[in-house]
């Protein structure tokens, strides 16, 4: 009959000893027949026996799963009437060198010395041992086993060991007194791990070994050697620790385990321990820490099978040098001015140190160190950044692995141009690294002007507001070039806008609102380009106003400044012409539409709060100045003058004109009179109102019908007009000349604090 089979941890399999089955093939691993060249020996009767037997009368199979089955062989007993031939089939992927065989209360006992089997001929030389060592030079036929050991008193239970072991896929023979069954404790386990399995050379792993108990029962006595190869080695000095049951016990290469004990697992569920140690890498390279086999033993001294060794691969990378690299700020800058170059220096090795670190940086011609050098330094080490030199140096630094750290150093621009930085290699104890570098652009900033096509308009008017930009910068061309204009109130942009100029691309100004904008302007070094928008006063506001706009900027440099034009908004500038002068006498009547004074003022002076200055200037019909004066008017005040009586009474040419122009400017009093301020850059000022009573020759004039001519009076307001900053230079001008050519002749005659109407001679 067959055998129940029992799994892995104390592993028993029973043989029935009263039914036999027919042979199996694992029972005919045994010898079929003598060797004839032992024939006529000793064991001549042994030998017979063997070959009568023709197959095992027992087998144990050891399978690969850590079973072991016990197979029925032959059916009758070996060596006559007692005596049991067993055959091991090692199905198992280790070497097989010992096991536990027991018969408890067999009869005779499986290791009874009586001469029937197991001891009873000379025993082969190459394969026999002294039986039981209790009958001293008794001997048996022990087969492939090379002794037997641990058997107790009662000499139903033994160790069977095999020397060599039985390979893997092997078999091997002995003889009993009688059939068994067999104990196997399993091998213990062992493996081992790097943690991390990479490391820069000089830096340190974790190697852990982890031992396992898969059996059912404790293990003892424990115990394995483990060796470094040069290149790596225990990072720790030589010492014995206790661990696991037992002790370790490591050099710088070497590491030995022993007396290691671990209770009984719950198969599948191993019992388990580990322990760990630092292993340093010295060298760049990859290394195996390897293992002896694993050695241990079960309950009662039983050994356990001798474990496989184990492995683990640690490799070791070269220390890489630091990583260097450097920027501006802000990177870009105008002559003369001053930015922070700093420096970053990084430690790419997660495990390693660095140290040594060091680096040159040699100035581009354009750059200097600042004054003061503004250091910051977070490297340690030596740091050499002299103001107004053009080197900064770094030696003997030192970075943690994984760490980084910087340095910033204020330098200046000397003059315009792109400064290329280049520093040299940084280096260090893993040797050198990298060159850093960056750029900074130094540029002039671009210039911007504005400026008004009028120097004055009335409500409603337009003039046409010119943006100039230009690159002042002799070698450095500027990009990106931009800047906004949010006009003041009292002015928007007309619709249409009129945009235009020279500068791409152009600005953007929708009509009505109050907003120019200006980007993206590209200029050569020395080149300018313009822009040219159409404003109009929109009546929110009159008087003088100060167009600003914001600072102009550029991609290569820093903000330039701001751009301003001035615009007077209002009837600053009042023009009408007065003919037949050499028939009649016209007049002008100049009033003040500004609000009284708290306290009433009368009379003719511009001391007056909120008066004005009235300025006159009369030109012939050949463009020829007639006259100029000024007069201040009160507000609501009314003053007039008497075109013949005058304003060109006393007039610079000789010939009494018999038409002209009379154009009014109103400016604002100075020190509180108007004297000569028709002549003087004085302020524009608002609310004046002006109207010409004039004498025009009527309907039905001279004929046949009618030999006497008629003439009729008419009262119009002068006619609010831009003024250009042509006209009014030209003006004041003309006047100054007037003045100044000290003869009196051409300054009006004193305004009259009343009106006037036309006067027919």
């Amino acid at each position: 009959m067959r055998s129940r089979v029992v799994r892995s941890g104390l592993l028993l399999a029973v043989l029935s000893a009263t039914a036999w089955a027919d042979p199996a093939p694992e029972a005919n691993v045994c010898p079929q027949a003598a060797p004839s060249s032992r024939s006529g020996t000793l064991n001549t009767a042994y030998e017979g026996a063997v070959a009568a037997s023709g197959t095992c009368n027992q087998a144990f199979v050891f399978n690969a799963d850590g079973t072991v089955r016990i197979v029925a062989g032959n059916p009758y007993p070996f060596a006559g009437s007692k005596g049991t031939l067993i055959g091991v089939v090692n199905n198992t992927a280790a070497v097989l060198t010992h096991f536990q065989v027991t018969a408890p209360g067999a009869s005779p006992a499986i290791f009874a010395l009586d001469n029937n089997g197991i001891c009873a001929y000379t025993p082969f030389p190459s394969n026999s041992q002294p039986c039981y060592p209790d009958s001293a030079g008794a001997s048996n036929y022990a087969g492939s086993a090379i002794s037997y050991t641990g058997v107790n008193a009662a000499l139903d239970t033994g160790t069977i060991n095999f020397s060599p072991g039985i390979p893997a896929g092997g078999t091997g023979y002995f003889s009993l007194a009688g059939p068994a069954t067999v104990s196997v404790v399993a091998a213990a386990g062992l493996s081992q791990s790097f943690s991390p399995g990479s490391i820069n050379s000089g830096g340190t792993s974790t190697l852990t070994f982890t031992i396992a108990n898969p059996n059912a029962v404790a293990l003892s006595l424990i115990g394995f050697n483990d060796n470094l190869p040069a290149g790596i080695r225990f990072a720790v000095a030589p010492n014995t620790i206790s661990v696991c049951g037992g002790s370790v016990s490591w050099t710088a290469q070497q590491l030995t385990f022993s007396g290691g004990a671990l209770p009984a697992g719950t198969p599948p569920i191993n019992a388990t321990c580990s322990f760990s140690l630092p292993v340093s890498g010295d060298a760049a390279g990859t290394y195996n820490s390897v293992s002896s086999g694993i050695s241990s033993t079960g309950p009662a001294g039983m050994p356990g099978q001798p474990g496989a060794a184990s492995s683990a691969t640690l490799t070791v990378l070269a220390a890489m040098p630091p990583v260097l690299s450097m920027s501006f700020s802000p990177g870009k800058t105008g002559v003369g001015g001053t930015v922070s170059l700093t420096f970053t220096i990084a430690n790419p090795n997660a495990v390693a140190a660095l140290t040594g670190i060091g680096f040159t940086d040699h100035l581009p011609v354009i750059l200097a160190v600042a004054q003061p050098a503004g250091v910051v330094n977070s490297c340690g080490g030596t740091l050499g950044a002299v103001p107004g030199s053009s080197a900064i140096t770094l030696t003997g630094a030192s970075l943690a692995a994984g760490a980084s750290c910087f340095i910033t150093v204020s330098v200046t621009a000397g003059a315009s141009g792109v400064a290329a930085n280049v520093t040299d290699p940084v280096t260090s104890n893993a040797g050198a690294g990298n060159a850093a570098q960056a750029s900074l652009t130094v540029a002039l900033p671009p210039a911007l002007s504005a400026m008004f096509s009028a120097a004055s308009i009335p409500p409603q008017a337009s003039a046409v507001l010119t943006f100039v930009l230009s690159n002042p910068d002799p070698g450095v061309a500027i990009t990106g070039i931009s800047f906004s204009d949010s006009l003041p109130p009292g002015l928007a942009v007309s619709s249409p806008n009129g945009l235009g100029g020279t500068c791409v691309p152009a600005a953007t100004a929708p009509p009505g609102s109050r907003l120019i904008s200006v980007s993206g302007v590209a200029l050569a070094p020395g080149a300018s380009c313009s822009i040219t928008v159409s404003v109009t006063a929109d009546g929110t506001a009159t008087g003088a106003i100060a167009n600003t706009t914001g600072p102009v900027t550029a991609n290569e440099t820093l903000s330039g400044t701001t751009a301003t034009a001035g615009l007077f908004l209002g009837d600053t500038f009042q023009v009408s012409s007065f003919a037949n002068l050499n028939i009649g006498d016209s007049s002008v009547a100049v009033s003040n539409a500004a609000s009284m004074p708290v306290t009433n003022q009368t009379g003719i002076t511009a001391s007056v709060t909120g008066a004005l200055c009235a300025n006159v200037y009369a030109f012939s019909p050949d463009e020829q100045i007639v006259s100029c004066c000024s007069c201040p008017v009160t507000p609501n005040g009314l003053v007039g003058y008497s075109v013949r009586d005058d304003i060109i009474a006393n007039r610079l040419i000789g010939v009494v004109p018999g038409a002209v122009v009379i154009k009014l400017l109103a400016t604002a009093p100075v020190g509180g009179t108007c004297v000569n301020s028709a002549a003087s850059d004085v302020p524009l000022a608002t609310g004046m109102v002006a109207w010409g009573t004039k004498l025009h020759l009527g309907v039905g004039t001279i004929s046949a019908n009618n030999p006497s001519p008629r003439y009729s009076v008419t009262e119009t307001p002068f006619t609010s007009s831009t003024l250009t900053a042509g006209e009014l230079n030209r003006v004041r001008a003309s006047c100054s000349f007037v003045l100044s050519e000290g003869s009196g002749s051409g300054v009006c005659s004193a305004c009259r604090n009343n009106g006037l109407g036309a006067v027919k001679q």
